[in-house]
């Protein structure tokens, strides 16, 4: 499905959201998790997971959320996660590659900065969400660092494309190789909260019980 027909905001304090999620698919879908709860579970915790992130996100006011599908056409991301302002497919390449190309799309017309979220960290809320786009009046970049060493959001107040180049992702590193990335090119850059995300079976059970009806999903 295209979105070609969609008119892009405009104006002084445009402010983007976008949501990174995968198509709940078991055997595809949380694999790290799925080794000890098996193929089925580990999908509808994804499921949970992603539903209730996209629940904070849409709750933010003065925010053009994107969500930004993979592993299913746009049509079918329409459905589940209801109510987006745009939806539109990742496209291929890593994760780098990815967030590049996502925030160069959304910089086109985001004039107050670009955030990125995915769908693993159930406890970042709107709250959270929305004190990092004020931070970016103040600073180039924004980051909630996850407690994996990767980031559970990073933003943007103007498109740095060079932050999301080299990078290893997916490691112990990755927030601490983005932040030398950021220091190299003079960048200023604000730390948040960290979060928890959801890979193993360790960390769900860590943040389930503050989810409340966490083993129902849609």
């Amino acid at each position: 499905m295209s979105n070609k027909h969609l008119r892009k905001p405009s104006g002084d304090n445009v402010r983007s959201l976008l949501f990174f999620v995968r198509w709940p698919e078991p055997g595809v879908v949380k694999t790290r998790l799925a080794a000890t709860v098996g193929a089925e579970e580990a999908c509808r915790i994804h499921r949970f997971c992603a539903v209730r992130s996209f629940q904070n996100a849409r709750s933010l006011s003065g925010v053009n959320l994107i969500v930004c599908g993979t592993g299913a056409p746009e049509g079918h991301f329409r459905d589940w996660l209801p109510g987006a302002d745009e939806y539109i497919a990742q496209p291929a390449g890593t994760l780098g590659d990815r967030l590049e190309h996502l925030f160069g799309h959304a910089h086109q017309f985001s004039t107050a900065g670009v955030a990125a979220i995915g769908s693993d960290a159930p406890l970042l809320g709107a709250n959270d969400i929305a004190g990092v786009f004020d931070v970016l009046a103040n600073h180039d970049a924004a980051f909630l660092p996850a407690k994996d060493g990767g980031y559970a959001l990073v933003a943007t107040a103007q498109f740095q494309p060079m932050i999301f180049r080299d990078i290893p992702w997916s490691s112990p590193n990755t927030l601490k190789a983005t932040l030398e990335t950021c220091q190299n090119l003079g960048l200023t850059f604000f730390i948040g909260t960290p979060q928890q995300d959801i890979d193993t079976e360790a960390d769900w059970l860590e943040v389930a019980p503050q989810l409340g009806g966490a083993h129902h999903t849609n």
